[in-house]
């Protein structure tokens, strides 16, 4: 096949109806063509744009692809080697801040709040019960006096619904 520029061209002296007649029209035709297309061809390698670089900011062709930027390589990946090998989630922190296992492998005995091994002995657990249940009951008053606010605003927003009603009549007996 030919390029395509030839054959756009082609195309152009069919469309002016200048079709050449004899075989010799159509040699120099085409040589005429072919030395057009060389001489762009000179012109655009001597400004260098036909290597697919780009110039001035843009892209040279739709089919050229962007780059993609370079990952920054110093930053260390977060890897829990310990959480790898024994269970759980490795991508979440470093292995020197494993917060569920011991560097020998063993579970650690505080994982968790109130548990045996924690710092005051299961203490905690007793007062945080104490204050979500506090907590629990406050929220029940507060839920009960919530419900006890919507009622009284049903009433009101009727009692202010037959008033208007009441005044809109008496304007139009009053007219």
């Amino acid at each position: 096949m030919c390029p395509k520029e030839w054959d756009t061209q082609w195309k152009l002296y069919q469309y002016q109806k200048m079709v050449p007649q004899s075989v010799s029209e159509l040699v120099k035709v085409l040589e005429t063509t072919e030395e057009a297309y060389n001489a762009k061809r000179a012109r655009e390698k001597s400004k260098g744009s036909s290597d697919g670089k780009r110039k001035n900011g843009h892209m040279s062709s739709p089919n050229v692809c962007i780059p993609k930027k370079a990952k920054p390589s110093d930053k260390p990946s977060k890897k829990c080697k310990l959480c790898k090998k024994y269970g759980g989630k490795p991508l979440t922190y470093y292995t020197s801040k494993c917060k569920k296992y011991n560097p020998n492998g063993s579970v650690k005995k505080d994982i968790g709040k109130g548990g045996k091994g924690s710092s005051n002995g299961g203490k905690d657990s007793k007062c945080n019960k104490a204050h979500f249940a506090q907590m629990k009951k406050e929220y029940q008053e507060m839920k009960c006096e919530r419900t006890h606010l919507k009622k009284l605003n049903k009433k009101l927003a009727k009692k202010a619904k037959k008033r208007t009603i009441k005044s809109d009549l008496s304007d139009s007996d009053a007219s």
